[in-house]
């Protein structure tokens, strides 16, 4: 592939990248983000997946997790969370949920507002040996 095609490509994805970080919370659809990178579906969805390393729909999902981990700091009903994430159900929230992350929201909820009292470490300044490294870049 051609550097300039693969700029493109790139250009292309991070595009849909911040359309979906600004819109998370909507429905989107394949459709909608094959226009916003300027692609058929089909090729957006090959050309995304071999970019970002995930689909689209992995991608959204994961998106809309990570933004809620925050969201149930703050907010006590689980379900608005979910709700505001862009799950229909507080079903489908809390399955999602666990499967990434490995626990409940409400389990998740209880372990943060647990350790909401922490005190936070005292950062230490490390200074590390330079090392040479081999960056191999495949096209």
């Amino acid at each position: 592939m051609k550097s300039t095609t693969h700029e493109a490509y790139l250009e292309s994805v991070y595009r849909v990248i911040l359309h979906i970080e600004q819109h998370y919370k909507e429905t989107l659809t394949l459709e909608e983000l094959a226009r916003v990178a300027g692609f058929s579906k089909y090729h957006f969805h090959r050309i995304f997946k071999a970019i970002a390393g995930e689909n689209v729909s992995d991608y959204i999902r994961r998106v809309r997790l990570v933004n809620a981990t925050t969201k149930l700091r703050i907010v006590d009903r689980i379900t608005d969370v979910a709700l505001e994430s862009g799950y229909e159900t507080n079903a489908a929230f809390s399955k999602a949920f666990k499967k990434h992350f490995g626990m409940t929201p409400r389990a998740f909820a209880q372990e943060i507002k647990k350790r909401k009292g922490s005190t936070m470490v005292t950062p230490k300044i490390v200074t590390l040996t330079p090392t040479e490294m081999l960056l191999l870049q495949l096209h």
